[in-house]
């Protein structure tokens, strides 16, 4: 582990894109981390977009998962009441740990998340935002499902996991019906014979959720009883 402009990251790690992430956000001990102006473009978007559902967030809670080093936790943690932060990488958590030490509102769970509670194996990209599950993989980690832990007035779920977002929203069906939470899942819209987005979008609408929007890759949904 070392520290790179006030963010703990793996020594391995060799994505260019996190550390041009770092050179714009002012995190330092004490410090409050929405000044990132991608982080800071991303959260002003929610706000002007979704007014009725912004009103909320200051009291419900947010999933991040795939929370990375802890740059949407730590941005969002100055919006909604509390922010649970999934990190599936065991080696990547501890940094996470360090990065949102700070942050009482910031609950950072022991556990990747996916349809099952289970073991399952990864790759060991040292690109680490670019990490997947795989059969292939040589190392090991624990899940579980959002539905087997217990979150309180989900107002948001967020979702950046290389692939495994339809696993996990299958496994916080039960959430999703309660609450009806934003939904926000980075889903690759590249020309592929995968099937995942369609499976996605076909959960979605099975559960009665709406896309209204895509930006780059996120699809933002929300349930149609809450369109804006």
């Amino acid at each position: 582990m070392r520290e790179y402009k006030g963010w703990y990251v793996l020594d391995e790690e060799s994505n260019d894109k996190i550390f041009r992430y770092f050179d714009l956000q002012i995190h330092r001990r004490g410090a409050i981390g929405i000044h990132n102006k991608y982080q800071r473009s991303h959260i002003e978007y929610l706000h002007k977009r979704f007014p009725e559902h912004w009103k909320n967030f200051s009291t419900q809670s947010i999933i991040d998962c795939g929370a990375n080093y802890g740059m949407f936790s730590v941005g969002f943690s100055t919006v909604f009441k509390t922010v649970h932060s999934f990190e599936m990488r065991s080696d990547v958590r501890e940094c996470l740990r360090e990065n949102t030490a700070q942050y009482d509102n910031i609950v950072v769970h022991d556990h990747g998340l996916s349809n099952t509670c289970a073991e399952l194996t990864r790759d060991n990209n040292t690109r680490t935002g670019s990490t997947k599950i795989s059969s292939c993989g040589d190392i090991t980690e624990s899940f579980n499902t959002v539905d087997s832990i217990l979150i309180k007035d989900l107002g948001l779920l967020l979702l950046d996991t290389e692939g495994h977002e339809f696993d996990i929203l299958q496994g916080a069906s039960g959430h999703i019906k309660l609450y009806q939470p934003m939904i926000i899942a980075e889903i690759s819209t590249a020309r592929s014979k995968d099937d995942s987005r369609w499976k996605i979008l076909d959960l979605m609408y099975d559960l009665d959720y709406r896309l209204i929007d895509v930006r780059h890759d996120d699809h933002h949904f929300i349930h149609k009883d809450k369109l804006p």
